[in-house]
């Protein structure tokens, strides 16, 4: 590699399901090794610890404050204010939908801080938020990204690229209303 080509490694901003639905379908070790995995703070200290697998035979604890200590993940905060710039865009019902680490996210992305990260979540009304402050293009479902490492599988239809895509429109068409948003 010459002193002017730059290795590329995708970059994914994970939300807690899917951190957890990789780990349940075995390739959450494989995918950290194939990309750079960044989550954010309140999903590395709080969202993720908790599973419906957690009393199920197999079930493997995530640990991801450790995995932070061993620099395997990328801990991504947002301010205080950050996280208010968030709930200035939606309106309360709206907010209320989305988890707290989902805010996170939303509220780091909102920052354009973070250069070439893709925000992977299966949760549709984080999809549909994403699209409603227009970073839609941003996003990214679990099918893409388990494509682009090489670790493809077949996957329920809430982690699929059409999934992901029909909510993303849906949040472009809230957008256009006003549905979901402060008014100013």
């Amino acid at each position: 590699m010459s002193s002017k080509t730059k290795a590329f490694r995708l970059k994914y901003l994970l939300d807690a399901n899917i951190i957890l639905r990789t780990s349940e379908f075995g390739c959450w070790d494989e995918l950290r090794r194939r990309a750079t995995i960044l989550v954010p703070s309140i999903v590395a200290r709080k969202e993720a610890m908790f599973s419906s697998r957690r009393n199920k035979p197999g079930y493997v604890a995530l640990q991801l404050p450790e995995l932070i200590k061993r620099n395997e993940l990328i801990e991504a905060s947002a301010s205080a204010a950050e996280l208010i710039s968030v709930a200035a865009v939606f309106d309360d019902a709206f907010l209320g939908s989305i988890d707290d680490g989902e805010k996170e996210a939303l509220a780091i992305l909102m920052t354009g801080r973070l250069d070439d990260v893709r925000f992977a979540t299966a949760d549709r009304a984080a999809i549909n938020g994403l699209a409603m402050i227009g970073l839609g293009d941003v996003g990214i479902s679990l099918e893409e990204i388990l494509r682009e490492t090489g670790l493809a599988r077949a996957l329920p239809h809430y982690l699929t690229k059409s999934f992901f895509d029909e909510c993303i429109a849906r949040g472009q068409e809230k957008r256009i209303r006003g549905e979901g948003l402060r008014r100013r």
